[in-house]
């Protein structure tokens, strides 16, 4: 896989691991789980990344080396990749998947540079068909990706540097039912722990209740539920209409939530190369994330 090949392969998050779906026999894991891709049925933790010959593993569950993202960043900084779906010869061993190689770039007597970011955020999505069904708004999204490298020699001919940063920051919105109590429910809850003689609970509950009431979008909430569906959606036996204290009224309400997820991760990477002599040389790479 070519340098030509990794940079224009559509890819949002910029994910290497995802390189490896070009190649046959890869497919995508959308079902959960571990990894992000098997090859040839073989579980995704029977795959090896190699980084310019080394593992690139993550020694607890054997996957890609991943951080807070759960992607392998550093597309930017990769020259050519290779993936081996048998690698049953001396040449790869270790594991029974695939053998994903990265090999990266390094200077050269040239200077050379790149940059690169991409956006894509509300504006560019239409709303979740649930959303629309509630009548719940599009909500916000951000996503924002660069990357930027640059090399060239130290000393011509001999030794010569090429550094690498890349990163993303999202905040992406998730868009799930979610249940409320009512306010008929809250004051019976209430008026039971006054009448029980757990007065002392009162504040504890009127904090748990007030974090339902805040919630974004809660004032929306509608009567759908079943009666006598709790607030986790079970059913509750005799329901909420025999509560003492609460009549006929649901105890819970619901609506559509669309809390958002955020999280950012960026490395920084740095190698030199070193041509000691024709037969000799050598490099030394650097990598933060």
């Amino acid at each position: 896989i070519t340098t030509t090949q990794i940079t224009e392969l559509p890819n949002p998050g910029n994910d290497l691991s995802y390189i490896a779906m070009i190649a046959p026999g890869s497919s995508m894991n959308t079902m959960g789980g571990y990894g992000n891709f098997s090859s040839y049925g073989m579980p995704a933790t029977s795959n090896l990344f190699t980084l310019d010959g080394m593992d690139d593993n993550d020694p607890f569950l054997n996957l890609n080396f991943s951080g807070a993202t759960n992607l392998l960043l550093g597309q930017n900084e990769i020259a050519e990749a290779s993936v081996v779906s048998s690698s049953y010869t001396g040449d790869y061993g270790t594991l029974a998947g695939a053998n994903i190689n990265y090999v990266t770039k390094s200077g050269a007597n040239q200077f050379h540079g790149n940059a690169t970011y991409e956006w894509n955020g509300r504006a560019m999505n239409a709303n979740d068909w649930f959303n629309n069904q509630s009548g719940t708004p599009r909500p916000f999204s951000n996503a924002n990706q660069w990357g930027a490298s640059f090399g060239g020699p130290v000393r011509k001919d001999k030794v010569f540097f090429f550094f690498d940063t890349e990163g993303l920051a999202v905040l992406l919105p998730s868009s799930a039912p979610t249940n409320v109590p009512t306010q008929a429910f809250e004051t019976a809850v209430l008026a039971n722990l006054n009448a029980t003689g757990l007065s002392a609970s009162v504040p504890f509950y009127k904090q748990a209740f007030n974090l339902y009431n805040s919630a974004p979008a809660a004032s929306a909430a509608k009567d759908v539920l079943a009666p006598g569906v709790d607030l986790n959606g079970n059913a509750t036996g005799d329901g909420c209409n025999n509560y003492a204290g609460i009549g006929t009224k649901p105890c819970a309400l619901q609506f559509r939530s669309v809390a958002s997820n955020n999280t950012h991760e960026r490395i920084y990477a740095g190698r030199v190369d070193f041509n000691l002599g024709s037969n000799d040389r050598m490099f030394v790479r650097y990598q933060q994330d």
